[in-house]
């Protein structure tokens, strides 16, 4: 597992001058070098822009209230950081950001992880969905994506939600370059992996929901009737059905 230490002074140099690709409820993604970073996002914001004559001290009181002072679960990156050798599909997590002080309320703790760069990614919300050729070549290969990230005891249980419910507004965890997908966001919270992977059917639902999207609501401009879909079997049936109709639009 790939580890990059830094000082407090390092990392807030970090935040203010490497580019920010983007932030969510839990992280902020930076660019660094080759790779990305995800940072705690209430550190973030915390050390963003700000002047401070002691950045150590600002850190521990920061986390002083922390139960936990990592970011991530440790025992789970190492965990998918060992599966990566057998997951060809997918980029899974590859290792942890650390702080080295001379305070030892934060030596050692980690506010952040390290992640693939997918330069020139797009998001799959972003496909042109009147592209039926390519929405299915890439649907079919998500498909894939999800078998071997089940097979290898995988499961992210974000792929897809919406904003106030309102299917134009659906954000996925799924990049597209070409006719290439990968799925994003493969730690934290809603991951599920090795002792802890109970099964993929979330993953299979949430596939489910892209699929009937694309479909109903951009084709037949239809409100989407969402069906109870768990299984790989059932997202290949939904696929051959878009396919199939989709030939006669």
């Amino acid at each position: 597992m790939e580890e990059i230490n830094l000082t407090a002074k390092e990392l807030k140099d970090i935040i203010d001058n490497n580019k920010l690709l983007g932030t969510g409820n839990y992280g902020a993604v930076i660019e660094y070098g080759n790779q990305l970073l995800k940072i705690d996002i209430d550190l973030y914001k915390k050390l963003k822009g700000k002047n401070f004559y002691n950045i150590d001290y600002n850190i521990c009181e920061h986390y002083k209230y922390y139960y936990d002072k990592d970011f991530q679960d440790r025992n789970q990156i190492e965990d998918l950081v060992r599966r990566q050798k057998d997951v060809k599909l997918t980029q899974l997590p590859r290792g942890i950001v650390t702080l080295k002080s001379d305070s030892k309320d934060i030596n050692g703790i980690s506010p952040g992880i390290i992640i693939y760069y997918h330069k020139n990614y797009k998001k799959l919300e972003s496909l042109d969905p009147r592209d039926c050729k390519k929405v299915l070549i890439i649907l079919k290969k998500i498909l894939r994506e999800i078998e071997e990230l089940e097979e290898n005891k995988i499961s992210q249980t974000d792929l897809i939600h919406y904003e106030d419910y309102e299917i134009e507004k659906r954000n996925t965890n799924i990049l597209y370059k070409g006719d290439n997908p990968e799925i994003i966001d493969t730690s934290g919270f809603f991951v599920r992996s090795g002792d802890k992977f109970i099964s993929a059917c979330d993953m299979y639902r949430d596939f489910s929901n892209i699929i009937l999207d694309y479909f109903y609501f951009n084709h037949l401009k239809a409100p989407v009737i969402r069906e109870k879909v768990t299984t790989y079997n059932e997202d290949y049936d939904l696929i051959k059905e878009f396919e199939e109709r989709t030939r006669k639009l």
